[in-house]
């Protein structure tokens, strides 16, 4: 996202490309961190370095954030040395930073190439519309044996919606959704492990991200893609049968809502 160019933005950048000429690409990336905040220092810019913050919901830590460098009085930055460009990841990375330490503006530096490569961002929060837990039930039946389970799940789903909205990883919702439960005393399993085995030989094991509420339903938590993909329903499925339980479901965060796709373990979703 662009935007005019504000005055602490453009010093930032300048002081990052003094930062590249000094060192060069090819070093530790401590070290452009460490140049650059003494070059914000001596510039007098108030920064913090590395400054950790949780988040939190009904009493538990959800998830924690450490960006490299946080200027309060407007900048999130977050320093890189990469093989390739930026990623998808790595702006969901910055999104999360500016929408906890509620800052508008951030910059993604790549100090990897023969030239400083350097990306804002420009995040508002988006308005997110409130969800009813009935609502994210429809086209699960009434008298499946999960049905209870779902019912818990959904009630937890729409508070976090409500009161966090949307522009987190997937992280952060898995253990906002944990929170939610643990603070109504509901047994929620947090990313659960099995063993894999096949022809008899154990592979080992394998974790899947996401929980298991009340012992009976799989869910697993997703944002900000383009949508809710087959192959998000067949890693659920995969772990279904690993884990011998009959349901699960993707809870997908997007952009400004949340969609949800319920599944069992045959090839065939519980949701059309």
């Amino acid at each position: 996202m662009k935007g005019p160019m504000d005055p602490l933005s453009y010093a930032v950048i300048g002081e990052a490309l003094a930062v590249h000429r000094e060192l060069g690409p090819g070093v530790r990336e401590e070290f452009y961190h460490r140049r650059l905040a003494a070059r914000l220092r001596a510039i007098g810019v108030e920064h913090s370095s590395k400054p950790r913050r949780e988040l939190l919901h009904r009493g538990f830590v959800a998830d924690g954030f450490e960006p490299d460098i946080v200027i309060p009085s407007g900048l999130v930055l977050e320093l890189k040395h990469l093989l390739g460009g930026f990623a998808a990841e790595h702006f969901v990375q910055l999104k999360c930073y500016l929408k906890l330490w509620r800052l508008r503006a951030g910059l993604l530096f790549d100090f990897g190439k023969e030239k400083l490569v350097t990306q804002r961002y420009l995040y508002d929060d988006p308005v997110v519309a409130r969800i009813e837990a009935a609502a994210l039930l429809a086209g699960l039946s009434a008298g499946t044996p999960v049905r209870p389970a779902a019912e818990t799940a959904c009630r937890a789903l729409a508070r976090v919606l409500a009161e966090h909205g949307c522009g987190y990883r997937d992280t952060a919702y898995n253990g906002l959704l944990r929170a939610d439960l643990a603070a109504d005393g509901v047994t929620c399993q947090l990313n659960p492990q099995a063993s894999v085995t096949v022809a008899g030989e154990v592979l080992g094991e394998s974790q899947f991200l996401g929980c298991i509420v009340g012992q009976a339903l799989l869910v697993k938590p997703l944002s900000q893609r383009e949508g809710i993909r087959p192959a998000d329903l067949a890693v659920v499925q995969t772990w279904l049968r690993l884990l011998g339980l009959s349901a699960g479901m993707v809870a997908h965060f997007t952009n400004n809502s949340l969609e949800v796709r319920w599944v069992n373990p045959s090839t065939r979703p519980l949701q059309s």
